[in-house]
């Protein structure tokens, strides 16, 4: 309840703030990480990358450790790579990781209207496309 108050109103209707891991299956504790990502289904915006870094200093108080050095998490995530970018050689191991999260362990806090569209999407390329 307290993230969802702390980033309320970031949203949109074309995107989403999406946890994922431990949050997203209600096992949080303590000592957990807040795996976000910031769902973006709709045009490239330069005010993405403000608004990512805004929900990171709202996130990062609520944290007892960061984000992996990775990247997959605390970043922007375009629909477009998920959706389209299955398997082939366009589809990297972080695209993938963040298909398969958003599919099978993750929640939108707030708005989730990019949130179910996406899944919608990337579960119809997979259901009904060769």
């Amino acid at each position: 309840m307290e993230l969802r108050n702390a980033l309320a109103g970031l949203d949109s209707e074309d995107t989403s703030i999406v946890v994922s891991g431990s949050l997203a299956r209600d096992e949080f504790t303590k000592g957990s990480d807040i795996d976000w990502s910031l769902l973006v289904d709709g045009s490239a915006d330069p005010k993405h990358h403000d608004l990512r870094r805004k929900i990171g200093e709202l996130i990062r108080p609520l944290m007892t450790k960061g984000p992996g050095r990775e990247g997959t998490f605390a970043a922007t995530v375009f629909s477009h790579d998920l959706v389209h970018d299955i398997g082939g050689e366009n589809d990297t191991n972080q695209n993938t990781t963040r298909r398969l999260l958003l599919l099978l362990e993750s929640r939108a806090v707030g708005r989730d209207d990019a949130y179910r569209r996406v899944t919608r999407h990337i579960l119809s390329r997979y259901l009904q496309e060769d």
